[in-house]
């Protein structure tokens, strides 16, 4: 009887460390998808982001600092808001000029990377 109490206490002992290495295995593959997905989601910003700042240059690069514009929000149209028609119309301009207020953001700070890169490569 005592054997048999022993020998009982032994397989679920080993049945509770095996579980607890399944477990433990589980942790590190749910960890890792969360890392995969992080991951991918912050190439498909970089992605969005390069997009958005190519399109706001040239093909030569280096001299589009030149051509980018900046939309300051005090020099946006005032819209007079009478109806809902002018209403939509005037947030989708302010939605755009902010888009474009931040690819211009991110442009300029292409070119003063591209710049300092150059002056640190002539130096």
């Amino acid at each position: 009887m005592v054997a048999w109490l022993k020998s009982r206490a032994e397989t679920r002992e080993k049945e509770k460390r095996s579980l607890a290495d399944q477990v433990q295995e589980l942790d590190i593959q749910i960890q890792k998808d969360i890392d995969d997905a992080a991951l991918k989601a912050d190439k498909l910003a970089a992605k969005e982001a390069e997009s958005t700042i190519g399109d706001a240059f040239e093909q030569d690069g280096l001299l589009a600092a030149a051509l980018v514009r900046r939309f300051p929000y005090s020099t946006q149209k005032q819209i007079e808001l009478t109806d809902l028609k002018h209403k939509k119309t005037a947030e989708e301009e302010r939605r755009q000029c902010g888009e474009r207020r931040k690819a211009s953001d991110a442009c300029s700070q292409v070119c003063n990377a591209i710049r300092s890169r150059i002056h640190s490569n002539g130096a």
